[in-house]
């Protein structure tokens, strides 16, 4: 499973609009990180789908759609902490 097929399931799952997944660009791809696991797959659309949807509330609340880009060597960065 890549990461735009990681986060369109979350997303549906969760029952939003799948129009917004047009709105999602994500860039890279794994290993990003030594491990057995795909590290960089689930940072990246776990990321994506929370920024995704904070600007889905923004949308429901009358403003337009905005792109988010979560690059996946970042995203797998920044869940290291």
């Amino acid at each position: 499973m890549n990461a735009i097929e990681a986060l369109r399931g979350l997303w549906l799952q969760a029952g939003l609009p799948e129009e917004a997944l047009g709105f999602a660009q994500l860039t890279g791809a794994d290993p990003v990180l030594p491990s057995s696991f795909a590290v960089g797959t689930a940072a990246q659309s776990t990321i994506a789908a929370a920024a995704l949807a904070a600007c889905e509330l923004a949308h429901q609340r009358g403003a337009a759609r905005q792109t988010v880009s979560v690059d996946m060597a970042h995203a797998a960065l920044e869940c290291t902490g």
